[in-house]
């Protein structure tokens, strides 16, 4: 799997090359992060992709693992701590995504997470994922149900939902 020709030009922009690799492993060491993620992260972590729409010292997109915000986010007590005991997954922090603030995750099986006060479910491996936040794809996501302890797929104006098998979209995306 690999990004559009439209995502690869902005990530060049953001300063990625096919060869760049950086040095995350001994930062993600204590936090067990599967090889797959610590090799999609030594290609595409430190970047920071910014949007034309909006000023240009507002950042979109931040695949960059200080390690303050893995402390924080790797925490139980944070929003990711918590969806990793709602989920009853392994949830690895890869970034941020503004405006808001949203923790960009991973579990073992690399299915996507964007997560904040709400969870919601990306893509089903971790090109996809990324992919669909980027381009915010509202149509391609689902919406964790915290009460219900279910998925749903989400609507544009997150009040109503209409509850869909998760295992089976997630096959069919």
């Amino acid at each position: 799997m690999e990004f559009s020709k439209e995502l690869k030009e902005k990530f060049k922009k953001a300063g990625w090359s096919p060869n760049k690799k950086n040095k995350l492993k001994n930062v993600l060491k204590p936090y067990n992060y599967p090889q797959f993620i610590i090799d999609f992260l030594s290609e595409y972590g430190d970047l920071e992709v910014f949007s034309h729409s909006v000023p240009r010292n507002k950042i979109d997109f931040r695949l960059q693992i200080p390690k303050l915000d893995l402390s924080y986010a790797m925490q139980e007590d944070s929003e990711v701590g918590l969806f990793r005991e709602l989920l009853n997954k392994n949830l690895y922090y890869l970034g941020e995504y503004n405006p808001g603030g949203w923790f960009i995750c991973c579990d073992d099986n690399g299915y996507v997470y964007k997560i904040g006060d709400y969870c919601f479910y990306k893509g089903n491996n971790l090109f996809k994922g990324i992919e669909n936040i980027l381009i915010n794809d509202k149509n391609d996501s689902l919406i964790y149900g915290q009460k219900e302890r279910q998925w749903f797929q989400r609507s544009e104006d997150f009040l109503s939902f209409i509850p869909k098998d998760f295992e089976q979209w997630v096959i069919e995306h």
